[in-house]
């Protein structure tokens, strides 16, 4: 069974970039997004999840505060991160009052993996080559991502696809075409949803 992770409103290159690292390592993980704290909450009751990865301002930081106070009371053997913009002793003291451990700054992708893989018992296993957020390369073609595109994108995508790889010329660098392609994109469930048909 997949080790499931609920994303709450985490910045987009975030997501895609932990989803990509995800998917290196096959069919272990299942990522869920939510876009707001309603949304989070309704996801939660509707499944169980191994982790819990979430931003502090969901869109405010009152929100992010208010989700991790009812998580905290009511769903206690849930692990939470909480990924912030900047660290600050005072994050970090009143996060630790409501009981969480784990912050990270959104930079900090490969420290977020580290704490997943380690809590899903794959700590030993390699990182994905990827690191810079991108599936690996030689699971990618050209024919890939245009597939995974158009799927999420319908017509659209033709026309993603074609102006982004004009930007990066005839190098072929996949995974920059995966990137610049997320970040066009900029929809959080559709980046995910792309990354899966990647996957597929």
């Amino acid at each position: 069974m997949a080790y499931r992770i609920l994303v709450v409103k985490a910045e987009q290159d975030f997501v895609a970039s932990l989803a990509n690292l995800l998917s290196g390592y096959g069919d272990g993980f299942a990522v869920s997004i939510a876009v707001d704290r309603k949304e989070a909450l309704n996801e939660l009751q509707s499944g169980v999840f191994d982790r819990i990865v979430t931003s502090l301002k969901i869109p405010r930081i009152s929100d992010g505060y208010l989700f991790l106070s009812h998580i905290v009371k009511t769903l206690t053997e849930q692990k939470i991160i909480v990924v912030v913009d900047e660290k600050s002793g005072e994050v970090e003291r009143s996060l630790h009052n409501l009981g969480i451990k784990q912050l990270f700054s959104v930079g900090n992708v490969k420290g977020v993996l580290q704490a997943v893989l380690e809590d899903a018992g794959m700590a030993r296993q390699a990182m994905p080559t990827a690191m810079a957020g991108t599936a690996k390369v030689g699971d990618l073609s050209v024919e890939r991502i245009q597939t995974a595109l158009n799927k999420v994108m319908g017509p659209v995508g033709n026309m993603i696809f074609t102006d982004i790889a004009s930007q990066v010329g005839d190098n072929k660098d996949l995974q920059r075409i995966v990137t610049l392609i997320a970040k066009e994109i900029g929809e959080e469930k559709k980046i995910a949803l792309f990354h899966q048909h990647l996957r597929a």
